[in-house]
């Protein structure tokens, strides 16, 4: 008895859920219809509109936008130019949505004593013509309702005066300039693959720029490879430039005089075209070019100081970073400057080695220094050319350019086996800077390059290889370390008057890993003589007890490195007798090390006072 009673009770249940459910989906698609028998306009209409007509009395002026078909909108009248899309899709939202809240028949107005007149839709302020092909519904908007936030209007067909809100009535009476698009160009030269710059102040030369697979590229009137984020900012810089006192023109084109301008942009099945023209010297007291459109009739300014950049484009947007693409990609460098030559390459396994020719004509191969191998990436990321000096260079220029007998050749390759070669030539004479020129196999075009370039790729092979001089295995550690002045025996180091902990520290640190800032060519001598004026001394040296862990052997052993004085700001020089390796060790150890070796004047007497002791 209890389970039937159970089964009825839920059977009771749904059927309750059910009918809340139908009669509330019920009441929701009668207020859905309630709302969409108020529309004043089928939304089906609104949608397909290609014409809009808006007449407003405090203006005179009459409005017309019309849907091309690209599908964009275009002000056809006071002036021809493109419409905002923006506000065109707010108005058209308005009018979809348009809906009346109360309204009566026309045909009562006598006999309530009422006419258009007291409506103000005999000649209404507001008016606006729809068309959507042939089919054509005009919209009056008369005086606004003696209370709440309402305006009367005339229904489409004239059978019924309604009550609306004046949302829509607030953006056709306030400034219709809104309907106006200040962008020069916008979303039509998205997506371009192709720009022309065409300047008749410079013999009517067309600069051509295409865009391919790899990115943007010259074509005309040199073959050459352009900066990819440059030509990317001037497309962005003439979507958001604004047009100047855009205004109505009677006349079918510009004057087109010697410094003149034509600018191009191409995309798929799309080809915008803009003319800017100078304005005569007596009106141009603003700075501005007169500029038109060739799909609109409006002639609108534009800035003097944007239109000479376009003027330069072929020197403004050239790819000036001519190692750029090789920075991350190159596998092997050479540098060579007659018989001499300097290799570095990676193996198989990631590593870097230097290869380069002795003296006795062996070949000396050493690991190259993971440090230099980012510098030199670093230099071709940042290397870029100060200017191009000639596109097509005949034999004599680059004799005069220094290039048939260079300073440096420099080869990289890559690991598609692509070889590009760089050739760094004479300095430049053609101006205050000193300028080297330069050129590369990738296009006949001679550039300028700074000095620094020269100085970041050097033929010693000592610059590359890995500078550490002295090593200690992982698994061993460093014991006592002393500092022992080589001609008298004693300890400089570990002092008992101060405190040296930082120091011992870094020197613990330090001697796991040996390694210099920067060689010296010279093998290591004792003293070492780097030329017929200069001699390094080894007055110190660095004596570090290493210990073994148990079972590898020996249990400890000594390490012993040669140090000189400090003999400038930032040069100390240290070296390992074993190797023959000498170099500057790093500045932080200089300065900690400085206290030890620094001497001090004694501090003169004070001078005796007459007729009494000394003054303390």
């Amino acid at each position: 008895m209890r389970y039937k009673l159970t089964v009825l009770l839920i059977i009771l249940n749904v059927a309750i859920f059910s009918l809340i459910f139908y009669m509330d989906r019920a009441s929701s698609i009668d207020e859905k219809f309630k709302a969409s028998s108020r529309l004043i306009l089928d939304p089906v209409f609104v949608q397909a509109l290609d014409r809009v007509s808006i007449s407003s009395t405090s203006n005179d002026i009459r409005w017309e936008l019309q849907k091309s078909q690209d599908g964009d909108w275009i002000i056809t009248n006071p002036i021809n130019w493109k419409a905002n899309p923006f506000a065109v899709k707010d108005l058209l939202f308005q009018l979809k949505e348009l809906s009346w809240e109360s309204r009566f028949p026309v045909g009562d107005l006598a006999q309530a004593g009422q006419s258009l007149e007291s409506y103000n839709l005999a000649s209404p302020p507001v008016s606006i013509e729809l068309s959507s092909g042939p089919s054509t519904q005009t919209l009056a908007l008369g005086a606004p309702t003696e209370i709440g936030n309402r305006l009367y209007t005339m229904s489409p067909d004239g059978e019924y005066i309604m009550v609306i809100s004046q949302g829509v009535v607030e953006m056709l009476r306030g400034d219709l300039n809104t309907f106006k698009d200040r962008r020069i160009f916008g979303e039509e030269i998205d997506g371009s693959s192709v720009i022309q710059v065409q300047d008749r102040s410079a013999s009517n030369v067309r600069v051509r720029l295409e865009r391919s697979e790899t990115g943007w590229d010259f074509v005309s009137p040199i073959s050459a490879k352009a900066d990819n984020e440059r030509v990317k900012g001037l497309i962005t810089e003439w979507q958001n430039m604004e047009a100047v006192d855009i205004s109505s023109s009677d006349e079918p084109e510009l004057e087109i005089n010697g410094n003149a301008l034509r600018l191009t942009f191409e995309g798929l099945n799309r080809r915008e075209t803009l003319l800017l023209a100078p304005v005569p010297a007596e009106d141009d007291a603003e700075g501005y070019f007169k500029a038109k459109r060739d799909r609109y009739g409006a002639v609108f300014k534009v800035p003097n100081s944007v239109v000479e950049k376009l003027r330069h484009v072929q020197e403004e947007l050239r790819e000036k970073r001519v190692l750029h693409s090789l920075s991350e990609n190159w596998t092997s460098l050479t540098v060579q400057f007659g018989e001499i030559t300097t290799t570095i390459q990676q193996l198989e396994s990631g590593a870097w080695q230097v290869l380069h020719y002795s003296r006795n004509g062996e070949l000396d191969t050493q690991p190259a220094d993971r440090a230099a191998i980012e510098e030199i990436n670093s230099l071709m990321r940042e290397m870029e050319a100060v200017r191009f000096v000639s596109d097509a260079p005949s034999e004599t220029d680059i004799r005069r350019f220094g290039l048939d007998a260079p300073q440096r050749t420099v080869t990289l390759k890559t690991e598609s086996n692509e070889s590009v070669k760089m050739l760094i030539g004479d300095i430049s004479r053609e101006s205050g800077e000193t300028l080297l020129y330069a050129s590369t196999n990738q296009s006949a075009s001679v550039f300028l390059i700074r000095p620094h370039v020269l100085a970041g790729i050097p033929l010693n092979p000592l610059h590359y290889r890995d500078r550490t001089i002295s090593t200690i295995p992982e698994t061993a550690t460093v014991g006592s370390i002393r500092i022992v002045e080589r001609k008298t025996g004693s300890e400089v180091f570990p002092a008992d008057t101060t405190d040296m902990k930082a120091l011992s520290d870094r020197l613990e640190n330090y001697m796991m890993n040996v390694r210099v800032v920067h060689y010296l060519n010279n093998v290591f001598k004792d003293p070492l003589q780097l030329d017929d004026n200069r001699t390094i001394n080894w007055p110190y040296e660095i004596v570090a007890n290493i210990n073994y862990s148990p079972g590898s052997g020996d249990n400890s052993s000594k390490t012993t490195l040669y140090l000189s004085d400090r003999l400038g700001g930032t040069t100390q020089y240290i070296a390992n007798p074993i190797s023959g390796l000498t170099g500057t060790i790093p500045i932080d150890l200089i300065e900690l090390l400085d206290p030890l070796f620094a001497t001090f004047p004694e501090e003169p007497e004070s001078p005796a006072v007459p007729g009494g002791e000394a003054t303390p």
